[in-house]
């Protein structure tokens, strides 16, 4: 709290005190006391009036100070109603209940949005691993009656395989460190694999693709990063230029650095 502030809020009590004086000093003149005696009244009261201002600031201000710091602390801090101090004050105490039932209807609004979420990824989940059986059918089909149309159609098959795949590591990404599973993997095979992945179409776009140094080992989650590797290929694909497009994949072992760069 800031005591300037502070001071304009209660402008209206300070105007009253000093209302209150003159009528005092009114008063007291009115019954012909000495000067001396009327000023010291005045000063007494001037006094008590500004001690009691500057304790009820610093109580206050205390009291805001305590809450913030446990607002600090606080990961959710809608939730600050439920652990901060009941104050003792009738005034307070409104403001606290009208706190504590807007926050219990928050809550039960983040609840209802929780779950609405959960029953969405579940579908989306459930979905993708229903459209994988008719996706692989289709593919083994155009397999067995090999020709040049169903190579085609085996082609925008791949390419839906692709977006459901999509579909299913977004609806994961609010709960991406549950799904993690770090250990040491080989960068250049999971390159290799993304690559195989897209091979025919990047043969059809007439893609060359440069790998340097891929032969590197480090600590990674496989299936995210190429989850990555395959939006960064997909993406160069598209975009590529029409002369000559190429994909380049390095990795630098001192600098602990993979850069994919592309001509699109």
């Amino acid at each position: 709290m800031n005591f300037t502030k502070y001071i304009k809020d209660k402008i209206n009590y300070i105007l009253g005190f000093i209302v209150y004086c003159l009528m005092i000093l009114a008063y007291l003149k009115a019954m012909n006391l000495n000067i001396s005696v009327i000023w010291i009244v005045i000063l007494i009261s001037c006094i008590f009036f500004g001690v009691g201002f500057i304790v009820s600031f610093w109580r206050k201000n205390a009291y805001f100070r305590n809450i913030n710091q446990m607002m600090e602390t606080l990961e959710e801090k809608y939730l600050i109603s439920e652990v901060m101090e009941k104050p003792r004050r009738e005034e307070n105490l409104a403001y606290f209940r009208i706190l504590k039932k807007a926050n219990k209807s928050m809550l039960e609004n983040v609840s209802k949005v929780r779950k609405a979420q959960k029953e969405y990824k579940e579908y989306i989940e459930s979905w993708v691993h229903e459209i994988k059986i008719p996706i692989t059918s289709s593919q083994l089909l155009c397999k067995n009656h090999s020709s040049k149309v169903t190579q085609k159609i085996e082609d925008e098959i791949q390419e839906i395989h692709n977006y459901v795949e999509q579909a299913l590591f977004y609806a994961r990404l609010d709960h991406v460190s549950n799904d993690f599973l770090i250990r040491e993997v080989n960068l250049g095979e999971i390159v290799k694999n993304v690559l195989a992945r897209n091979k025919k179409i990047m043969i059809q776009n007439n893609m060359k693709v440069s790998l340097q140094n891929c032969d590197v080992f480090a600590y990674t989650d496989e299936k995210w990063l190429e989850f990555i590797l395959n939006q960064i290929i997909i993406n160069s694909i598209k975009y590529k230029r029409e002369i000559a497009p190429e994909i380049m994949i390095r990795c630098k072992r001192k600098q602990g650095k993979c850069r994919i760069m592309d001509t699109g």
